[in-house]
Formats: C-alpha cells, sequence, structure tokens
C-alpha cells in the first residue's frame, strides 16, 4: 500500500490528516494538514531534551496515535522524532508514512526475503537478523527509543559504523537514564527488551509511569489484530 491509502483510511487527532491529492505530467501532488510547530527532531535540537513530565505528556500522544494505527493492522516501521509532527497546540501527529506495511505485507514474500524498513538507531534487535520482521512490538521498541530520546536528548544506541550499530543493538544492554524517575526507568527499560520480554500494549498502558491516566482508546485496543509469534535475537 502507498502512503496515499494508509493515510487516507485512518482518521485520529495524533495522526496527521490527508487532505487530497492530485497528479499532473510529472508529478504526484500529495496534500497533508499544516503542522506549524515542526517535528520533535527540531525541538530537540532548540532545547537539548525535554523534562520528564513533558515527556510524558507527548509519550501520550504518541502511543494514542500508534495504538490507533495498530488498531487498523498497520505497522508504523519508521517511529523517530522526525516523523512526529505537532501544531501550534502541541498536539502530536505520526506522520510520513511512507514507510509503513499493513501487518500481513511484513513477513517473508515469495521470495523469502522479509522487509526492512526504518532508521537503523531505531530498529529493533529482531529486525538485525536474517528471518527479522516489523512487527507491533518492533514499532514498541522505536518508542522506547523515542522516548529515551526526548528525555535525554541522545539515541540509546549510538555509533558512526552501521556494523557496530547493530552490535550494540543486539548484544549491549540499553542504557539507564540519568535524573529519570524509576517508574520511567521501569518503561523505557521494558521497551527495550528482546522481542519476547518487551513490553506489549496491554502492559505498557497499565504501567504506572502513566500515573492512571488512560492510554490510548480502549476500543482501538480491544481491536489489535492478531500477529504471528515473533523470534528473538537479542543476547541480553
Amino acid at each position: 500500500m502507498t502512503e496515499v491509502d494508509i493515510l487516507s483510511s485512518l482518521r485520529h487527532q495524533n495522526v496527521i490528516e490527508y487532505v487530497n491529492c492530485y497528479e499532473t505530467r510529472n508529478h504526484l501532488w500529495v496534500i497533508f494538514e499544516y503542522c506549524a510547530g515542526g517535528d520533535l527532531l527540531r525541538l530537540l535540537k532548540q532545547d537539548g531534551r525535554l523534562p520528564e513530565e513533558r515527556v510524558r505528556v507527548f509519550g501520550h500522544q504518541i502511543c494514542a496515535g500508534l495504538l490507533y494505527v495498530h488498531s487498523r493492522g498497520i505497522i508504523f516501521c519508521d517511529l523517530k522524532p522526525g516523523n512526529i509532527l505537532f501544531n501550534e497546540d502541541e498536539v502530536l501527529k505520526l506522520g510520513h508514512f511512507a514507510q509503513a506495511l499493513r501487518v500481513e505485507e511484513a513477513f517473508p514474500n515469495r521470495t523469502g526475503q522479509p522487509l526492512r524498513r526504518g532508521a537503523p538507531q531505531y530498529m529493533a534487535p529482531e529486525l538485525f537478523s536474517e528471518a527479522g520482521v516489523h512487527s507491533f512490538v518492533s514499532d514498541l521498541w522505536s518508542l522506547g527509543c523515542v522516548l529515551h530520546e526526548l528525555f535525554s536528548g541522545a539515541q540509546p544506541f549510538i555509533s558512526p559504523s552501521s556494523q557496530q550499530l547493530q552490535r550494540l543493538v543486539v548484544d549491549t544492554a540499553p542504557p539507564k537514564m540519568p535524573g529519570a524517575t524509576p517508574e520511567f526507568q521501569d518503561l523505557a527499560l521494558g521497551l527495550l527488551q528482546p522481542s519476547d520480554r518487551r513490553l506489549t500494549w496491554p502492559s505498557l498502558r497499565q504501567h504506572c509511569w502513566w500515573c492512571g491516566e488512560p492510554l490510548g482508546a480502549d476500543n482501538d485496543a480491544q481491536a489489535l489484530p492478531r500477529e504471528p509469534p515473533l523470534k528473538s535475537c537479542r543476547t541480553v
């Protein structure tokens, strides 16, 4: 499916709204809602890092949008600060769905090759294995990376070498966040675990760091489609 196909089927306050598209002889023009605030990557470049309470507010909105997307059987595949926009009221919007997949598209094609998409710095460890596939929980790993970066101002796994980055993601325990509350540390570390031990939507929504506030809509959580079981390749 194309980005237009996906976004034209979605309607949520935390997902960028598709407006229209038209085609000229040489171009396809796609119109989305305008987000005057820019994206979270730009905000991080300006502010360096965000206080934990603001990360919690932003995390609520990111999760609400992501849960809705998942409930429609879509894997975002490229969750990162540069793909999270916000308007003048600081309402966050998931944007840039060019890498997104439907659940059934994520698994190996006729050639037996799984589809891998997204930025390596935010990719779950299972995606570096030969049989790795995108899934809802690989998106939740990316969520953990984003929350870590919003609070600390740096990605949890950094290396100028792609091979070394892969080794860090697969073989190294996720770093702690100095100054974070124990509850936030627990949530972030829970998201940055092997796929078979990673927080899933039920445990994420019930986590104490959210202070009892509803995380996403119950009907979206109930509508989550089942996925085939995944194998973990992370060693720590």
